[in-house]
C-alpha cells in the first residue's frame, strides 16, 4: 500500500482502508441483474436471440463497472492520517496524466484548518459496521472533507481529536494574523506513478482549494 513521503517531523498516524460495504450497492445491482437476465433468456425472450443478447450485454455493462470498483477499492481505496494531514488516495481521471496507467493522486487537507470533526453513523452504517467523517471549518460553517465508509469508525475518530487539537495550538502559536492563512497552505494534488514513492514540493503541486483557517487563539 501506497504511503506519500512524510515532511520533516511528521508521523504517521494510521492508514485507513475503506469498509467493503461501499461495494453493497454494486454489487446488489449486478446480481439481481443477473436474476433479470437468465428468467428473461428463459422465459420472456426465449426464441429471440436479439432480445437474449441486448439482455445479457446490460448485464456485461454493469458487471464491468462492479469490477472497476473491485479493482479501485483494492487499490486505492484508503486513506492516510498524519500527525499534521490527511491524505487521501485516488486514481488520476485527469486528462494529462492518462499515458500512465497506473497513476494515483494524493489529495491533502492540513489539520490546522480543522476546527471540528464529527462522526455521522446510519443505521446501515451501525449495522454493517462503518461510519462517516465531517470534517469542518466553524469559521464559515462550511464542510472542508467528507470521508464515507470509515471502519472501526469510533477508533479512528478518536485518533483524529488526539492530532487535530495540537495542529490547531501550533498553528496559533506560529502564525500570526496577518500570515496565519497562508502558513497554514491550501489543499494539494500530486501524481503518483504506479507504486514508486516520489516526495513532490508545495511548487510542483496542484491546487485544488483553499480554506480559511483558524484565527488565533481559537
Amino acid at each position: 500500500m501506497f504511503v506519500p513521503s512524510l515532511k520533516r517531523g511528521e508521523k504517521l498516524v494510521v492508514t485507513v482502508k475503506y469498509h467493503p460495504a461501499m461495494l453493497v450497492g454494486p454489487i446488489s445491482t449486478v446480481l439481481v441483474l443477473l436474476a433479470v437476465a437468465g428468467f428473461l433468456s428463459q422465459d420472456t425472450l426465449r426464441g429471440n436471440p436479439v432480445g437474449v443478447m441486448f439482455v445479457w450485454v446490460v448485464w456485461a455493462v454493469f458487471m464491468s463497472r462492479l469490477a472497476s470498483k473491485i479493482i479501485e477499492w483494492s487499490a486505492v481505496g484508503y486513506f492516510v492520517i498524519t500527525s499534521h494531514r490527511i491524505l487521501l488516495v485516488s486514481w488520476d481521471t485527469r486528462r494529462k496524466h492518462m499515458d500512465l496507467p497506473f497513476s494515483k493522486t494524493v489529495t491533502e487537507l492540513p489539520l490546522a484548518k480543522v476546527t471540528n470533526v464529527r462522526l455521522r453513523r446510519s443505521s446501515k452504517a451501525r449495522t454493517l459496521g462503518y461510519g462517516e467523517l465531517v470534517f469542518e471549518s466553524v469559521l464559515r460553517n462550511q464542510e472542508l472533507l467528507t470521508i464515507g465508509y470509515v471502519p472501526y469508525p469510533e477508533q479512528v475518530f478518536q485518533e483524529l481529536l488526539g492530532v487535530i487539537s495540537p495542529n490547531r495550538k501550533d498553528s496559533a502559536r506560529q502564525a500570526g494574523p496577518s500570515k496565519q492563512a497562508g502558513a497554514l497552505g491550501s489543499a494539494r494534488t500530486w501524481v503518483v506513478p504506479g507504486e514508486a514513492e516520489v516526495t513532490v514540493g508545495p511548487d510542483q503541486a496542484d491546487a485544488t482549494g483553499t480554506w480559511q483557517a483558524p484565527k488565533a487563539g481559537a
